[in-house]
């Protein structure tokens, strides 16, 4: 994911948390796990992302 690519905020379901987003084209490899462990795989993988960003940014300040 490079840093032009469109992140864009998720329809609000009130199972979601607030900070959830939705990455399009976004791959995401089942390999045997249900549907809501991807999307919790997903998620937490963005959060990763934007902590990974954020600690790059202030680092090359």
């Amino acid at each position: 994911m490079s840093e032009n690519d469109p992140v864009t905020p998720r329809p609000h379901d009130p199972h979601d948390r607030e900070d959830a987003v939705t990455i399009p084209n976004a791959e995401v490899e089942l390999d045997g796990l249900n549907e809501a462990s991807a999307q919790i795989q997903v998620r937490t993988l963005a959060g990763f992302d934007a902590q990974l960003r954020a600690a790059l940014e202030h680092v090359s300040r």
